[in-house]
């Protein structure tokens, strides 16, 4: 290899830092990986091939074990797609993370995809990663939660962001590091305010190996359970599970952060479950001059889940900012009026989603909340986007007086509901609206206007709009749409008269 060449060689590693390991195909043109290897090890010997990488994403790779050469002290992610299933993917797995511990020590984002049941080694060598502070496992299956379950203790010590995603089918889908999200069609009307555009990162395709490189850079007051938290976290602060129910209260049982402030749950299942609870029956005793005792007897019950593991998560977590409680479960998921009312006015948390549920007697919950003037803290609200629980015109004036704080708020409108009269303009700070069009598509011509003034009149400070529809029908929430137009011909209208008047004083 020629001196030119191999600086030239130098000079390009010294500049990455992302690479993407993808497999290599049997028709690929591309070098071997032990040939790129050989490059590096003729090139530094006692070095690292790359000396600036910051993120190594590793996919479907047979050749785990021959990878330790990608491996810097500059390393501050790691992402392991699923392994082939033609080798023995947990003894390559154990030892490659073994020798990350020591090759990479300042290790702070670790993303493990399984296509296995991964060994409790598996996690007693993530325990060894003293500053890992994220650490997602996804696709895992449900006999391996367990092993990794008593080793969260060790773990949260220093995480501060945990995601569990349990394997749901029994062929799960490749893992991609761009996103996780199911996409959505969205339909959205721009121009209120100034946009903002996020640039795309330059890729520098790598000379060998098909690589991709990136250079740029029920509380326990009400219940009794016989589950013991294995230990208390002191740094945890972000909590993402998505699973059956029986999975989220093990994990929400076993996390006890006193500073935990998002919460992310998704339920795939929810099977109600039997807990022990404690009841006091008072008896009188015959014998002369003995006192009345308070005999405690154990009794289970069966709770739901969903309820149970709210509440603990309620009363446990005084410092929670953002909550996310979705239902993806093939039957009818319910959330309780109380539990819907605690979530709405906890004291502490300024993101409210509850997606997917069918809140039980919800419209007459709002009310409540309405006329029992509460005052909720809440800044970003996404309510359920069943259809079933479509919110009247009305109903929004009423959310704007409980929710003053109010910048976000996405919901299920009733776009055949009567159209309040105006009153008095509010004076609230939403900026942001996403409306959850129904079957109808949205309010028809005739009430476009009156729907436009309404919502100018409650939100006159807003600057975005948008309507989440049917990815199926290309003219979902055309309606909608016509009614934003309307909202910021009004807006501008409202601007120009202003500065008139400025200008004649």
């Amino acid at each position: 290899m020629a001196k030119q060449e191999r600086e030239s060689f130098h000079n390009y590693t010294k500049r990455i830092e992302k690479v993407k390991l993808q497999p290599l195909h049997v028709s690929s043109n591309r070098l071997s990986p032990q040939v790129f290897l050989r490059l590096g090890q003729l090139q530094d010997p006692d070095g690292s091939l790359l000396p600036s990488l910051r993120h190594l994403y590793i996919s479907e790779n047979p050749y785990l074990d021959h990878l330790d050469l990608f491996l810097s002290p500059s390393l501050r992610t790691l992402e392991i797609g699923a392994l082939s299933t033609n080798i023995n993917h947990c003894a390559c797995l154990i030892s490659f993370l073994d020798n990350a511990v020591e090759l990479s020590p300042n290790l702070e984002t670790l993303i493990l995809v399984d296509s296995c049941e991964l060994p409790r080694k598996v996690f007693d060598s993530c325990s060894k990663f003293g500053r890992l502070h994220r650490l997602e496992l996804r696709e895992v299956a449900a006999s391996a939660i367990d092993p990794f379950l008593h080793n969260m203790g060790s773990l949260e010590q220093h995480l501060k962001k945990f995601v569990l995603q349990e394997r749901r089918n029994p062929l799960p889908q490749p893992y991609s590091p761009q996103s996780t999200t199911p996409s959505r069609q969205t339909s959205a009307v721009h121009g209120l305010s100034d946009g903002m555009e996020v640039p795309a990162s330059d890729a520098i395709p790598a000379p060998s190996w098909n690589i991709t490189s990136d250079s740029s850079f029920p509380s326990a007051a009400r219940y009794n359970t016989t589950w013991i938290p294995f230990a208390t976290s002191q740094g945890l602060r972000i909590v993402k599970i998505i699973g059956t129910s029986d999975l989220i209260g093990k994990v929400v049982s076993i996390i006890t952060s006193p500073v935990l402030r998002d919460l992310s749950i998704t339920f795939t299942t929810n099977t109600p479950r039997m807990v022990e609870v404690i009841v006091t029956n008072k008896k009188k005793e015959k014998m002369e001059g003995m006192r009345k005792k308070a005999a405690k007897l154990a009794e289970l019950i069966t709770v739901d889940s969903v309820t149970y593991i709210l509440d603990i998560a309620i009363n446990r977590w005084k410092a929670l900012v953002s909550i996310s409680v979705i239902a993806d479960t093939e039957e009818t998921a319910f959330l309780p009026e109380d539990i819907f009312k605690q979530l709405f006015l906890h004291p502490t948390v300024r993101r409210l989603e509850i997606s997917g549920f069918d809140i039980s007697s919800m419209d007459s919950a709002l009310s409540d909340l309405n006329s029992e003037h509460h005052i909720s803290q809440l800044e970003d609200l996404r309510l359920s986007t069943n259809h079933s629980h479509n919110i009247p015109f009305y109903r929004l004036r009423q959310i704007a007086a409980v929710c003053p704080r109010l910048t976000y708020l996405r919901c299920a409108v009733d776009s055949t509901s009567l159209v309040p009269q105006l009153s008095d303009p509010m004076s609230h700070q939403l900026r942001d609206l996403t409306v959850v069009g129904d079957n109808t598509g949205g309010p028809d011509m005739q009430q476009a206007l009156l729907v436009a003034a309404y919502l100018d009149c409650i939100f006159p400070k807003l600057k975005k709009m948008e309507v989440d529809g049917d990815g199926g029908r290309s003219e979902y929430g055309r309606e909608w749409l016509q009614v934003f137009d309307i909202v910021k011909l009004f807006q501008t209208t409202r601007l120009h008269e202003r500065r008139r008047l400025a200008s004649i004083l």
